[in-house]
């Protein structure tokens, strides 16, 4: 079953992830308070709404408590951000990203009970645009445009294997460029084991990235 995201307030940083996730084919609302920005976006994003997000009637509307994480990106008006995340908390969303523009402001959000807080960039929305689909990705890096690093973590059930018997390249045409283990990092050559809690680091085109992640996650014998 697709996620469902919500994305409140559509500057670059938004609206970036807007359509990252779009790219990724999936379904994500964005929402903005200014109405003439969302009649220019409205050729870019299919779902767009106008609604005031400080207005928890809003919200409620819009049902984004069925949203599986709403990303608050509202941008240099922490009233509205707060307002925003206390209303989403109030009506049960499961999960809430939320952009600060300062770091002296991440400990209200903290408090508030944000369950992410970025001060993002662009490549930051990227980033979290893959992240919202793929929880199990560690970290998200874009390198080029549909290419990127991951950071995955092998599960407790992973049962061990060298990189020769994963054969990462020829099966899923990703390359593992790093392993962090407990006692440290590795560039890792064709008989160094991939073991159970690695952190594993692979670079390769987005969506085979997303196969391989389902691979290591759910692998529990060797094949």
């Amino acid at each position: 079953m697709k996620k469902l995201i919500a994305v409140i307030g559509l500057d670059n940083f938004g609206l970036t992830i807007c359509r990252t996730l779009a790219n990724l084919k999936t379904e994500v609302l964005g929402i903005d308070i200014d109405r003439n920005l969302i009649s220019q976006l409205s050729d870019q994003l299919d779902n767009l709404v106008v609604a005031d997000a400080t207005h928890i009637n809003a919200l409620r509307e819009l049902g984004i408590d069925k949203y599986d994480n709403v990303v608050v990106g509202i941008t240099k008006n922490l009233e509205a951000s707060i307002l925003t995340l206390m209303n989403l908390k109030e009506l049960g969303v499961k999960k809430i990203t939320v952009r600060v523009d300062y770091e002296k402001y991440i400990n209200i959000f903290e408090r508030l009970g944000a369950d992410e807080i970025i001060i993002p960039d662009q490549d930051s929305g990227i980033s979290l645009a893959n992240k919202l689909i793929n929880e199990s990705f560690m970290e998200y890096y874009p390198v080029a445009d549909g290419f990127g690093i991951i950071k995955i973590k092998a599960p407790k059930f992973f049962v061990p294997r060298t990189l020769i018997e994963l054969d990462s390249r020829n099966s899923f045409d990703v390359n593992i460029v790093a392993l962090i283990k407990k006692d440290g990092f590795i560039i890792p050559k064709g008989l160094d084991m991939v073991e159970a809690s690695d952190i594993v680091i692979v670079i390769g085109d987005t969506e085979k990235l997303y196969i391989f992640e389902k691979f290591i996650t759910s692998s529990k014998k060797v094949v």
